[in-house]
């Protein structure tokens, strides 16, 4: 019995989603609304969507941390990689302030997170392509 409220629950979420799309969003959203406007679309509590973003971005932190894969992927979105900035070196450059010779001194090796938008996040703004 379960098992066909999930799957009827779930229909409906779906079927919601769909009914609840509508033109672009003019102004950038908070956090907060980011999760109520999910809550809205999905039928889910607003404290439900917090603790599956929370979940991703757990998940996301165990596979770009030291000894994970080094790479994560949001299905459809994004694909995060975790990258070693290479060293600089110690150089002198020209301040733009005061005109004068400033040595900038060296950084070491550091790591840094790459974000790549995979093809169905490129399609959603170039569909005509």
């Amino acid at each position: 019995m379960a098992s066909t409220e999930q799957s009827e629950s779930s229909a409906f979420a779906c079927s919601m989603v769909s009914q609840n799309r509508q033109g672009p969003i003019s102004e950038r959203q908070t956090r907060s609304e980011v999760y109520q406007e999910i809550a809205a679309d999905t039928g889910l509590k607003r404290r439900e969507v917090e603790a599956v973003f929370e979940s991703l971005r757990q998940l996301a932190n165990r596979h770009l941390m030291d000894g994970g894969s080094g790479q994560f992927s949001v299905p459809g979105m994004v694909k995060i990689r975790r990258v070693m900035k290479a060293e600089t070196k110690k150089r002198t450059m020209l301040s733009p302030l005061t005109n004068t010779i400033v040595e900038v001194p060296p950084k070491p090796p550091r790591p840094d997170v790459k974000l790549v938008p995979l093809k169905p996040l490129k399609d959603m703004l170039c569909p005509h392509k």
